[in-house]
């Protein structure tokens, strides 16, 4: 059961009934629509409305049933003061399926691998489409992981220009090197249908990170789905509307 956490859920419905109906058909039983936030967290920033983020229409005779569809909030967070919003009082967050965290800084990363942001995120997710503004520490990287936190690539980055390209290999394959393999997720990040890819050709695509297809395979299956039972018994952990 192949799994796509990171679907963007800022297009219009229409775009997005779309980008559904292609991960469906290109093999992905369950996706998170994705809502990206810079900075503070504020009620602007509650989860949209089911029919909005969750488009779906009626299957025809004979059609595969809609599979299931999550929500996600991504932080980009570039100073320390911002993780103050980033915790299980916080009602917004509390109403996301996911909870994401992009750290920009060294002392941002290092505060998302530590308690108590541990407790209340599932996924960091590197800005690997530019150079990495910090080296990647194994062992701070191996105590976020031993706490159930997933580490994201995201494909479609490859599918831009070739600058973009040359630092989403190198960022991934200092990830590959310095994560517990089992801490790995992979995710299109797609904004459209034309960043989406088939299964296999994702798994295939995952070779330029020094992954081989069976591993790369994993990160879009059994790591994406402890990702989501992470996040559903952190959840019910902390009472939230989704638990």
């Amino acid at each position: 059961m192949a799994v796509d956490l990171a679907l963007d859920a800022s297009a219009k419905p229409d775009v997005l009934q779309q980008l559904r109906e292609a991960a469906t058909s290109l093999g992905y039983e369950t996706v998170a629509w994705e809502r990206q936030v810079h900075g503070r967290v504020g009620k602007q920033h509650a989860c949209p409305a089911p029919a909005r983020l969750r488009p779906a229409a009626a299957p025809e005779a004979g059609a595969a049933q809609p599979r299931p569809q999550l929500t996600r909030i991504t932080l980009v967070i570039e100073r320390l003061d911002q993780l103050q919003d980033v915790g299980a009082a916080n009602v917004v967050l509390a109403g996301y399926d996911l909870v994401a965290v992009v750290p920009q800084t060294e002392e941002v990363l290092a505060r998302c691998c530590a308690q108590p942001v541990m407790s209340a995120i599932d996924v960091i997710s590197l800005p690997m489409e530019h150079r990495l503004p910090y080296a990647l520490s194994p062992s701070l990287l191996r105590k976020a992981a031993r706490a159930g936190i997933h580490f994201e690539i995201r494909y479609s980055h490859v599918l831009r220009d070739s600058n973009t390209r040359r630092h989403l290999i190198a960022n991934a394959l200092g990830l590959v090197r310095a994560a517990p393999l089992r801490s790995l997720i992979i995710t299109s990040g797609a904004e459209g249908d034309a960043k989406l890819r088939a299964v296999e050709d994702v798994a295939h695509l995952a070779t330029l990170f020094h992954l081989s297809v069976r591993q790369a395979r994993r990160c879009f299956t059994v790591h994406a789905r402890a990702t989501i039972e992470r996040a559903a018994a952190r959840r019910a952990r902390q009472g939230g509307p989704n638990a």
